[in-house]
């Protein structure tokens, strides 16, 4: 916060704002500084904008304001918000201060919030890069039968729909988007891509899901403070419970162009060889 008034003077001259700037993930940081980086900042980035007359501002939310696992699948645009964790939480409270802003009336600055998922693609180090370091050492983990449904984002897509936000001509105040691939997948769907083009044995390590979300509880509330690690709670959620959108909205609104997860993994999964980066 102390550091705004050094550069918002150099938003002056801007047409949009897009603001994805955000502590990720669970890391084991206060919730102090969740609160302050991902809300109070937003908000008065926000309000620099508004100050500025600057046309459009477009926000980075997550679909975790859901929770990892939606209450309601597919999760819509209108779906409640159920945050189960502290980034989750700062993300729900910066889109209601969003929201709030752009209804007063000095609001000209349009808002658009986006609402991505997981996002893979070239050079990510995330999810499907991790799942692929596993596979790579030849082995695959399924928690409990791998049947939960996941909903993907290849970053190409992603990009696209930020193009199209920012010359979108927007009716309303404030647009939010649910932005996901075209459809969802079985999380043990991305076995046999891996095992194809990785063309090596991979073993398959089945573990109960119950377990480890109990395991996973106790290493959060015990070790996780010792050395400030991330939340295995989430991670454990988010390979073994369902999880997927709709995306309708911003096909229609903003001519979004989904992609097909498998071939996009697939390509992903190449990069990666390709460059060895695995």
């Amino acid at each position: 916060l102390e550091e705004m008034d050094k550069w918002t003077g150099a938003l002056r001259k801007c047409d949009s704002i897009i603001h994805l700037a955000a502590i990720r993930g669970e890391k084991f940081v206060s919730w102090k500084t969740y609160y302050n980086v991902n809300v109070k900042s937003t908000e008065r980035l926000l309000k620099e904008a508004i100050r500025l007359a600057i046309p459009k501002f477009i926000f980075f939310s997550t679909v975790g304001v859901f929770g990892t696992s939606p209450k309601q699948l597919p999760a819509d645009e209108n779906t409640v918000y159920n945050p189960d964790c502290n980034y989750h939480k700062s993300k729900m409270l910066a889109e209601k201060a969003i929201l709030a802003l752009s209804r007063g009336e000095k609001a000209g600055t349009k808002v658009i919030i986006f609402r991505p998922t997981i996002t893979y693609g070239p050079r990510d180090t995330g999810f499907l890069y991790n799942i692929l370091r596993y596979a790579s050492k030849g082995i695959f983990p399924i928690i409990g039968n791998g049947s939960n449904l996941i909903h993907l984002l290849y970053i190409n897509g992603l990009t696209q729909a930020i193009v199209n936000a920012v010359s979108s001509s927007q009716r309303h105040q404030a647009s939010i988007y649910n932005i996901a691939d075209r459809r969802p997948i079985m999380y043990r769907d991305l076995f046999p891509i891996i095992r194809d083009i990785l063309q090596r044995p991979i073993r398959i390590i089945r573990v109960p899901r119950l377990p480890l979300l109990l395991v996973a509880k106790l290493h959060d509330y015990v070790l996780a403070p010792l050395y400030r690690g991330k939340s295995m709670t989430i991670s454990s959620k988010i390979v073994s419970l369902p999880w997927y959108y709709a995306i309708n909205k911003a096909i229609k609104e903003l001519g979004y162009e989904p992609y097909d997860t498998i071939s996009a993994v697939r390509e992903t999964i190449r990069w990666y060889l390709e460059n060895s980066a695995l």
